[in-house]
């Protein structure tokens, strides 16, 4: 049986694979940079909390299956204000962590970057 969301599933993947990997790359460069274990966390941190919304984005979108045009519509905005929340809680956790913020900020703005590209590239 054919399943009409397979190639959006694997779009799915491959951005998250893509923003994990250029996260991580980043937060080695960053300890590289300052030697301090802890700048290095905090870019990964930024990163993987923009990976994780995503994730939580694709997964809403991709659950519910094939509906009409309003029921779309509301999963749309749904999962994209689950997505904002995701990436707001995870990114306030890590400053309770006495994370660095432009280390994290860093972090997200690299894994958005790679988003965007991964999703011009794949899509």
């Amino acid at each position: 049986m054919h399943d009409p969301f397979a190639a959006s599933r694997r779009l799915a993947q491959r951005v998250l694979i893509a923003q994990l990997g250029v996260s991580l790359i980043a937060a080695l460069i960053a300890f590289a940079a300052d030697q301090r274990w802890q700048i290095g966390l905090a870019t990964i941190w930024g990163g993987t909390a923009v990976a994780v919304a995503h994730g939580v984005f694709a997964l809403m979108q991709l659950r519910g299956g094939i509906a009409n045009v309003p029921t779309l519509a509301r999963r749309f905005f749904a999962a994209a204000a689950w997505k904002w929340v995701v990436l707001f809680g995870l990114f306030a956790t890590g400053l309770s962590l006495d994370l660095s913020a432009p280390a994290m900020l860093a972090g997200l703005v690299v894994a958005l970057i790679t988003g965007i590209g991964a999703l011009l590239r794949y899509g």
